[in-house]
């Protein structure tokens, strides 16, 4: 309680300090408008119910870039890691990719598919793929190689191989990839 009290008077004190320099100063600044501004639109987006169209589509943004992550990066992950060869051809192109920030991407993602929705879910999609893609791509990668043996053993199809033994061996890493693409600053 003592905490949340500290804090609440921080974040209040700055406030009136960020409104009082407007109010001194008389400055007229649109792009960082006084708190008294914010407030009063605030409550206007909120009476007009306009914010609530607001959170639907960026949730909606959210959503698809995520859920195209997910997609991509679980099934490229599991080919990748399997196949040793393929997945050391593609590796230095992914760990090339990877260190970039999404945020960096936006003037490509504007270039490529302009203002729209198109734009802010490749961002998304960049994202969360790649913490989703490195997490199953050890996870395939790192299946023993008795698993192997004994789906040959009794000739499995590649398809149960991998919906059965590869897929399921690799749902920790891709579980916690999952979690760690969540926890980007663009979802937290």
């Amino acid at each position: 309680m003592r905490r949340f009290l500290k804090n609440f008077i921080v974040i209040i004190s700055a406030l009136v300090l960020w409104q009082s320099v407007y109010f001194i100063f008389q400055i007229n600044n649109p792009i960082l408008p006084p708190p008294i501004e914010i407030g009063r639109a605030l409550v206007e987006v909120i009476a007009t119910k306009e914010i609530f169209i607001h959170i639907l589509n960026s949730l909606q943004r959210v959503l698809v870039g995520f859920s195209l992550a997910s997609v991509v990066g679980i099934f490229l992950g599991l080919i990748l890691g399997y196949y040793k060869k393929v997945g050391d051809f593609f590796r230095p192109l992914v760990e090339v990719l990877r260190p970039i920030p999404p945020i960096a991407w936006i003037p490509i993602a504007i270039l490529l598919f302009g203002l729209g929705d198109e734009s802010a879910y490749f961002i998304i999609f960049l994202g969360a793929f790649f913490p989703i893609f490195t997490n199953t791509y050890f996870g395939a990668e790192s299946l023993p190689k008795i698993y192997k043996n004994i789906s040959a053993s009794f000739e499995f199809s590649r398809l149960v191989f991998f919906k059965d033994i590869l897929f399921k061996y690799s749902l920790p890493f891709i579980f916690a990839g999952l979690k760690s693409a969540w926890a980007w600053p663009g979802f937290a």
